[in-house]
């Protein structure tokens, strides 16, 4: 079999609110070689599309079909005061796909967080203006047409032999997010650990016999066996970044990481994890894979979420303060708006302002 996974973030260049990191994980069998080629030993399959493999259930665009669940990079499906219904519709659905009941698990931003573990050391406490736990949840979309999604992605999963095995995220607060920059040297090459980080946990998660630890519905009890036949692995490039072996071979360090490809549209990489065979490819546009877009859509939703407590906190504090999406410009007019509260609060800077 094969195991797909695809990477995204949001959120890389706001002053305000966290660094949001995802990953899906699918398993299916690989696609057929044409013409029956024989490839070497370390040459990956073509990846399946599962676009295709589940048509009945999934679609690019939600003007093709209201009645299927729109995958999409999250551009595409979330604009500004525009709601976050289409954002709901695929990442709340995909998640009860992934339950071991139909229940509604994701009631509200803390039974998010916990479904994706996205915040395992509870960053977001350390403020009360990155909290938000109780929001409820789906803010936009019916929680019916919610249910009725999650049980025609498992219908199409099931008759098309697949399995989405895992939904993680991460956030990264703007604390941690300076920690980091301090520590790599660059934005940039933070950006890339804590993604490789949530990669490789990933990888270990969906290639275990028995599960992960809670919650055990990001990996069913089915899931794959050790070995698969390959894991192939999607992110959108960092930046102007083209080279990625140095951080592969951090975060993979009993592999030796074979660099196949480095430009500006793609960098390819393959190696070998436990008796895997793994290729991962770091692409401009690789939200056109499912995966991928799916971990774009969880990346903006759990960004829009804190943003939404952010905001909360601050204009329920400072009426008549316009709230902010945390990027440049109008950062610094709602930073010198919130300054004096903010001293009273006795909030430091780095807590809440990153710096680069």
């Amino acid at each position: 079999m094969a195991i797909l996974i695809g990477v995204d973030e949001a959120g890389y260049g706001p002053n305000y609110g966290p660094l949001a990191i995802a990953a899906t994980a699918w398993r299916t069998q690989p696609a057929p070689r044409a013409g029956g080629f024989i490839p070497p030993v370390f040459s990956p399959p073509p990846v399946p599309d599962l676009y295709k493999l589940l048509k009945k259930a999934v679609v690019r665009s939600p003007q093709e079909c209201s009645k299927r669940i729109a995958i999409a990079d999250s551009k595409q499906l979330y604009k500004p005061g525009q709601g976050l219904r289409q954002l709901e519709r695929g990442v709340l659905a995909a998640l009860m796909a992934t339950s071991p009941t139909q229940s509604n698990c994701v009631e509200h931003v803390q039974a998010l967080l916990a479904a994706t573990l996205a915040d395992p050391h509870g960053q977001r406490h350390e403020l009360a203006c990155h909290a938000g736990d109780a929001l409820p949840l789906p803010r936009d979309a019916a929680a019916e047409e919610i249910c009725e999604f999650a049980t025609l992605l498992r219908k199409s999963c099931a008759a098309s032999d697949v399995t989405l095995l895992a939904v993680r995220a991460r956030l990264i607060y703007p604390a941690e997010f300076n920690e980091l920059v301090d520590h790599h040297g660059t934005k940039g090459a933070a950006l890339s650990h804590v993604t490789l980080a949530l990669v490789r946990e990933v990888v270990d998660a969906s290639m275990k016999p028995g599960g992960t630890s809670p919650p055990a519905r990001t990996l069913p009890p089915d899931s794959c066996p050790l070995t698969p036949d390959c894991c192939s692995i999607t992110l959108d490039k960092h930046g102007g970044r083209n080279r990625y072996g140095a951080i592969l071979q951090h975060h993979f360090p009993d592999s030796w990481i074979e660099t196949l490809d480095e430009g500006r549209s793609a960098s390819r990489y393959r190696w070998t994890h436990g008796d895997a065979p793994i290729d991962a490819t770091f692409r401009v546009g690789g939200e056109e894979q499912l995966p991928t877009a799916l971990a774009s859509m969880t990346a903006k939703y759990h960004r829009e979420l804190a943003m939404h407590a952010f905001n909360d906190y601050w204009t329920t504090k400072l009426p008549g303060l316009k709230p902010t999406a945390g990027y440049p410009n109008d950062a610094k007019r709602f930073r010198a708006e919130i300054e004096q509260l903010q001293r009273e609060l006795k909030i430091d800077d780095r807590m809440i302002w990153r710096n680069r």
